[in-house]
């Protein structure tokens, strides 16, 4: 059964046309062509879809006389079923006969199914609704639809499938759509032993797998990766249709992958044994998909297909079971970090490299980022996987896991980011994985990361976490030497190659170390790194002029010192600065000793800080007995260092970088604090030995800047090469003088009056530099070398220091800047020692000294106030320290009320007011109290005060009138002396 009931033989066709009374003499010419009438004249080639997929399928079974059964049944029109009069004339029976019956049919057709059902359901999902609907109704008729439809497509589905998924890489589009469009639906709810069964299929080669031949043999593994490669071709398409097609045979194998790694789907309904085998199934399955996802799906340059890619991975990361991801974790891991970056939008990227690094826009973009990536769920998965590393059987699978090579070849930082929060997490989880050898290679993977990071702060701190967490578990031996080459790069990025982002690297990388494995300090090593390199560092680091950079130094500072072991000893102090003194020095030292202006100036204010806490400095007498001589020689040679270190620093430039005065503030800080113990009698109580001393004050040794070196001599035989030498520099070029190299070990002494000289020379150049950029280094070395003189002794010993800086207020006031004549008068004001005597030169020294005074504090020779009342308070300091000789003479005392007579009568500034007044004061407390002068038991002091009363009273009523207008002054410091003078006056007879 199964013949066509429409097809006539030639003799049949004859025996029609004798009855019609048609002519068969030329029956052969009715097969000439003519104009068409009727039949598929004027039909579309997509409305005869149905009837071209009908006609292949009846080829394709191998029996063509099916065509019209298939036809037939594909019928829809209401009058095949209808139970009208005109059913009689039109219907099947009347048209196959009274024996035909639509049960017989299907029976006929039940062999061919196999072979039928691709082409049927491909056409069912034709991209034309004509041809759509009629397979749909053929599909209906000839297996029942519904259930039915499912039992045949089950009987006959792993041919049906391999056929489907031939079709999908048809040259014909049409068949594309239809062939993803059937697949997508029969593939659902399918288990592995339907698409094939069999073990997992791990072969790297797939595509020398897949195009194999398919067979009712071919594995599921090997058809569930072709499906993967139909969907992901799909999804690539040239075509509109097959694309939208491929999205839902996408899904389908999606959803049908993470059906199959399912071990726990209805396991309450299954027996035991059906679940151990729906177990081995779903490992097969997971590890065929893994394996697959993770080599090939992920790479995928289509977006749609590595998304689906990564959402499968996703999905099966959730439901599989640890023992089946253990295999393949560290692959899983480095997948799933790689694709961090691959899946994130080009907009950041778009944005990212539009925006110019480090600014504030910058570091929000990459924040943003971030926290995108950290809360996408390929972050989510990743956390998972990294939950399951401790619950590995082995060390070695723990290791494998570690993603040193994301951080290596990772281009974005989402991955690179995502790497480090792995670390982290694993140094907390799985401690003992990083505890071995094998981790070192990490560690200095992170530490070049943090130095070699630049998508923004927040990716560079992730990095640089990371390494501390490893830096806790790692050995010390390779901490230490990635500390000491942070702490070479960090002096290295100074000067000509200053590089703020590798010194801030450097110091996030110490601070890690301080911060999270603080431990590491307590294991100097053989070298000592940590209180020889490292502390002494972030000490001169945290006066970096890099404020981020400062304050990281200083934790390192404040963190690593509160760890390192530096034992008990009466002689090292109680402080941390003490106890590394001499490192600290000596790390001071040679960052005085670099090219760096940067480093030159850091360390002069380490030094300045440690005289400022009194480490550089004679140690506190009487507070503990047990101390010994120890502590003192060892702030003594220190000091020394330090000292000699920054006075040859001076000397040695003769030009005026920017920095310098913080070098001569901290050679001045460090002479005030050792001045006592200048002299050889106090410091061989103090030290044992004289010679010990960093300072000395030897008269012999007067043309000295340090012991026994006679650098002024020399300087006045080269005066005119150094002129020369000078001029020809330019600023910015060292200059060097005849000092020699500074040597460590043999740092001298330094005299005080060559240090003075030093300091003269620098503030009173020769040659013509006044320039207005070299007026603040001056106006510092100036009030540094004022500090200095009041520090000296009170006595004679410095009159050529008096007379240089007379001579040159003399000499310059007229053309020098009023900040420097301020200057240099408060320096000469600090020289002038108690009982000064001008009795040698009489009428040359004082007389022409209060000339200068007088014009400088008028406010009609002199417009500077800051120079008018520095010339009022060197006046009234000459007032307090003058022999009674000079104050006897009428003279003098007249040119004293006469320069605070012209200093008071400034309106306008309140400070100059203030310095007259000061005069008047000074005159009068000379004299004292007058009920006190003449009483019993005064003695010669007592007539030396009358004389000078007596000298002074002639001067009363102007003195009290001065004062007693200065009662009205706005200012209330001003009225407060005044009314002092007063209650002074109103003893006097």
């Amino acid at each position: 059964y199964g013949g066509s009931a429409m097809q006539e033989t030639a003799e049949q066709a004859e025996q029609r046309r004798r009855s019609e009374g048609m002519d068969t003499t030329n029956a052969t010419d009715t097969m000439a062509p003519t104009a068409q009438v009727g039949g598929a004249a004027g039909v579309s080639e997509a409305s005869l879809g149905a009837y071209r997929e009908m006609a292949s399928a009846a080829a394709e079974s191998g029996r063509t006389e099916i065509l019209y059964s298939m036809l037939i049944m594909s019928v829809s029109h209401n009058i095949w079923t209808s139970s009208e009069k005109r059913r009689d004339s039109y219907g099947p029976s009347t048209l196959l006969g009274e024996e035909f019956n639509i049960d017989k049919v299907k029976t006929a057709l039940r062999p061919f199914l196999s072979r039928l059902l691709p082409r049927i359901l491909r056409a069912c999902y034709d991209p034309n609704k004509q041809t759509r609907e009629q397979m749909n109704t053929l599909w209906n008729s000839l297996t029942g639809g519904g259930e039915e439809g499912r039992t045949a497509i089950t009987a006959n589905f792993r041919p049906t499938m391999d056929a489907l998924i031939e079709e999908t890489s048809s040259k014909f589009w049409r068949a594309r759509v239809g062939a993803c469009g059937a697949l997508a639906q029969i593939i659902v709810g399918r288990s592995w032993k339907e698409i094939g069964g069999g073990s997992a299929v791990l072969d790297e080669n797939y595509d020398l797998v897949i195009s194999k031949t398919s067979s009712e043999r071919t594995s599921g593994g090997i058809r569930l990766l072709r499906l993967w490669r139909s969907a992901l071709r799909a999804l690539d398409d040239v075509r509109t249709n097959v694309r939208e097609s491929g999205e839902s045979l996408a899904r389908s194998v999606r959803g049908l992958t993470i059906q199959l790694c399912n071990p726990t789907l209805d396991l309450a309904q299954e027996s035991k044994e059906t679940s151990q085998e729906r177990e081995r199934d779903s490992i097969a399955a997971s590890a065929t998909a893994l394996k697959f996802l993770l080599q090939s799906g992920l790479k995928q340059q289509c977006a749609e297909a590595a998304g689906i890619c990564i959402s499968t991975l996703i999905g099966i990361i959730d439901i599989a079971r640890p023992a089946i991801l253990e295999a393949l974790l560290s692959d899983v891991i480095y997948a799933l970090l790689m694709a961090m970056s691959n899946l994130e939008p080009a907009a950041f990227s778009y944005l990212a490299v539009r925006q110019e690094r480090g600014t504030s826009d910058y570091e929000n973009l990459t924040r943003l980022r971030l926290q995108a990536s950290q809360s996408s769920p390929l972050a989510l998965a990743l956390r998972k996987c990294i939950d399951l590393v401790p619950k590995s059987r082995s060390l070695k699978y723990q290791e494998a896991v570690v993603p040193e090579n994301a951080i290596r070849k990772a281009a974005g930082i989402t991955t690179r980011t995502a790497a480090a929060e792995c670390v982290i997490s694993l140094c907390h989880t799985c401690p003992q994985m990083f505890q071995t050898s094998s981790s070192n290679s990490l560690l200095k993977c992170f530490f070049e990361a943090v130095f070699q990071e630049r998508g923004g702060k927040a990716a560079q701190d992730k990095m640089n976490s990371a390494f501390g967490s490893l830096s806790s578990l790692c050995a010390g031996n390779s901490v230490r030497q990635l500390a000491s080459v942070a702490c070479d790069r960090y002096k290295k990025a100074h000067g000509n190659n200053d590089d703020p982002a590798t010194r801030q690297a450097s110091a996030m990388v110490l601070r890690s170390i301080a911060v999270k494995a603080s431990q590491q300090f307590a294991e100097p090593g053989i070298s000592d790194i940590w209180c020889r390199v490292v502390l002494p560092l972030s000490f001169v680091g945290s006066r970096d002029p890099d404020t981020t950079v400062s304050s990281l130094m200083k934790e390192v500072w404040e963190d690593g010192g509160s760890s390192v072991d530096l034992g008990t000893g009466n002689d090292d102090g109680s402080t941390l600065e003490e106890k590394l003194l001499l490192s600290l020095t000596k790390e001071c030292v040679k960052g005085l000793q670099d090219v760096s202006w940067t480093r030159r100036v850091t360390g002069a204010m380490a030094i300045s800080d440690l005289a400022a806490k009194e480490i550089l400095a004679p140690p506190p007498q009487g507070l503990n007995s047990n101390d010994g001589p120890g502590r003192a020689r060892k702030r003594a040679q220190a000091t020394r260092l330090a000292l000699s270190s920054l006075t040859w620093l001076v000397a040695k430039t003769r030009i005026r970088w920017s920095g310098k005065s913080e070098v001569v503030k901290a050679a001045v800080e460090l002479a005030n604090a050792w001045m006592p113990y200048a002299e050889s009698s106090k410091a061989k109580h103090l030290l044992g030995d004289p010679m010990l001393a960093p300072l000395s004050l030897q008269k012999e040794n007067e043309k000295d800047l340090f012991l026994w070196d006679s650098y002024f001599e020399q300087s006045e035989d080269d005066c005119v090469d150094g002129q020369r030498e000078d001029s020809d520099q330019g600023e910015g070029i060292e200059a060097s003088t005849n000092i020699g190299k500074f040597d460590e070990e043999s740092a001298s002494a330094v005299h005080i009056g060559g240090l003075c000289r030093l300091l003269l020379s620098q503030s009173f150049p020769t040659t013509a530099l006044y320039a207005d950029e070299i007026l603040p280094f001056r106006s510092g070395v100036l009030q540094s070398f004022e500090h200095l003189l009041k520090s000296l002794p009170d006595s004679s010993e410095w009159l050529f220091l008096r007379r240089s800086i007379f001579s040159f207020a003399a000499d310059h006031s007229t053309k020098e800047s009023p900040l420097i004549v301020a200057r240099t008068i408060n320096c000469f004001t600090a020289t002038l020692w108690t009982g000064v005597s001008f009795q040698n030169n009489l009428s040359s020294d004082i007389s022409a000294l209060m000339l200068i005074f007088l014009r400088q504090a008028d406010f009609v020779n002199q417009v500077a106030w800051t120079v008018r009342e520095a010339a009022a308070r060197a006046v009234s300091r000459l007032a307090e320290v003058t022999d009674l000789e000079t104050l006897k003479k009428h003279q003098f005392v007249s040119m004293f009320i006469d320069v605070a007579s012209v200093g008071m009568r400034d309106r306008k500034f309140w400070k100059v007011r203030y310095g007259g007044l000061l005069i008047v004061q000074s005159i009068v407390l000379r004299a004292g109290v007058g009920v006190n002068v003449g009483t019993s038991g005064a003695g010669d002091r007592a007539n030396e005060k009358q004389l000078l009363l007596e000298s002074i009273l002639p001067h009363k009523e102007t003195i009290q009138e001065l004062a007693k207008k200065s009662l009205n002054d706005p200012e209330p410091k001003v009225t407060e002396l005044a009314t002092k003078i007063l209650s002074v006056l109103s003893t006097w007879p």
